[in-house]
């Protein structure tokens, strides 16, 4: 059931929320309600579904606007309270407090986790409730870090995995502004020619009466077409474009579909398997280093991952790590990983710096994802030249070959 509620906090001022309660009968989970939320409830209402799902989307949206950049300047700032002796309560209602416009989002964020902390509870469980803000990563490097004693150094941790993550992602999104920049500049053109430069082109032949090979009229009775139905061309163009965004966001198998095939295209397989392959070192070596167990490491690593290519193939290693076996004999089990990788993790593993290794290569296949990315204009100028020139080969086919053969018909009159 779903409820909206209104309590006092420990300042004896109003707070009004709504809360989620796994219970059917409306006693048992009022109960629940005020066992889950620590402080007095004036009262509480219970939503229609469809209204609580509302708020929840809406909640939801709004808490995962802050940035990475924000959100590890928000941790860097807690870990220099927090060892400069500044007791963590009094580190985040400085940064509940701060005015700054810059920091408003990061400002919302800090009073959700001061009300939880005046209703009593821990600092881990306070990160817990906000799962639209903090990793699961963050929140077990906040849960070893409070358990001991060094939520400083876990918070500047946190911070430090943030940026490299935030580095990693605008590596990969680097890499696709220049295709998406040419094919935009590509359909452009071909938009230019079909609503222009071709019912132009159709004008000409229709006042010369030339006869014209199949291929030309076919282009001619398309590009009439969507010159008399703009509006119904544009909206199925938008739909076209719409639809496997949508198709990403609420089809799993789509998304299966198309990071398989960005495992296989020749380019676009070096830029994911450099971006995957840094993104699991990062972590694993994070929450290696931070004392969590390897089993919560990889489960934690599982969920994180969005590339299905990879997170399938952790979810085997996990399942063999799990049944006793060593990490590197349970990566080569799951494929998928190269066999550099396996082997220096192997080494790590049997040498007790686990953590050290993996830090080598998530930072080896970030310098690759880098170089890719700076390399990517030359390694896609061949199959760009190829496209262009297939389009320009078409045009000479379809148009330019009607256009001189009337050339030369009127000068052969002459």
């Amino acid at each position: 059931m779903f409820y909206i509620y209104c309590g006092l906090s420990p300042r004896n001022l109003p707070v009004v929320g709504w809360r989620k309660v796994s219970s059917d009968e409306s006693s048992a989970s009022r109960s629940k309600l005020i066992q889950s939320e620590d402080i007095p409830i004036l009262w509480a209402f219970v939503l229609p579904r469809s209204i609580a799902g509302a708020i929840a989307s809406i909640s939801l949206k709004q808490g995962a606007r802050i940035s990475l950049r924000e959100l590890a300047s928000m941790l860097r700032d807690l870990s220099v309270m927090a060892r400069a002796g500044v007791p963590i309560l009094d580190a985040i209602s400085f940064i509940a407090d701060d005015g700054n416009r810059d920091a408003a989002r990061s400002s919302v964020i800090a009073r959700r986790l001061l009300d939880d902390l005046h209703a009593g509870v821990s600092i881990t469980e306070a990160v817990d409730r906000q799962p639209d803000v903090f990793s699961p990563t963050v929140k077990s490097l906040v849960l070893v870090g409070n358990e001991s004693g060094t939520l400083d150094a876990a918070l500047a941790e946190a911070a430090e995995h943030l940026d490299r993550v935030r580095a990693i992602k605008s590596d990969a999104g680097q890499a696709l502004v220049y295709p998406a920049v040419v094919f935009a500049s590509i359909l452009g053109a071909g938009a230019f020619w079909l609503y222009y430069v071709i019912p132009k082109m159709g004008e000409l032949f229709k006042q010369m009466n030339a006869a014209l090979p199949t291929s030309t009229v076919i282009a001619l009775q398309i590009a009439d077409w969507f010159s008399n139905n703009y509006a119904i061309s544009l909206l199925g163009l938008t739909l076209l474009g719409i639809s496997p965004l949508l198709a990403w966001r609420v089809s799993g198998a789509f998304r299966d579909l198309v990071w398989q095939a960005a495992h296989k295209v020749p380019i676009c397989r070096k830029l994911v398997e450099a971006s995957g392959l840094a993104f699991f070192c990062e972590y694993l070596a994070l929450l290696s280093r931070s004392g969590v167990n390897l089993n919560r490491s990889l489960a934690i690593v599982e969920g994180a991952t969005s590339d299905t290519f990879y997170r399938k193939r952790i979810a085997v290693l996990r399942e063999n790590v799990a049944e006793g076996n060593s990490i590197g004999f349970s990566m080569g089990l799951a494929s998928g990983f190269p066999r550099l990788m396996v082997r220096m993790i192997s080494v790590g593993e049997q040498s007790g710096c686990l953590d050290s290794q993996l830090q080598y290569l998530a930072n080896e296949y970030r310098n690759r994802l880098s170089i890719l990315v700076k390399s990517l204009s030359e390694l896609i100028t061949p199959a760009l030249v190829l496209l262009a020139g297939g389009l320009f080969l078409v045009l000479i086919s379809v148009f330019l070959v009607p256009v001189y053969d009337l050339v030369r018909q009127s000068l052969a009159v002459r």
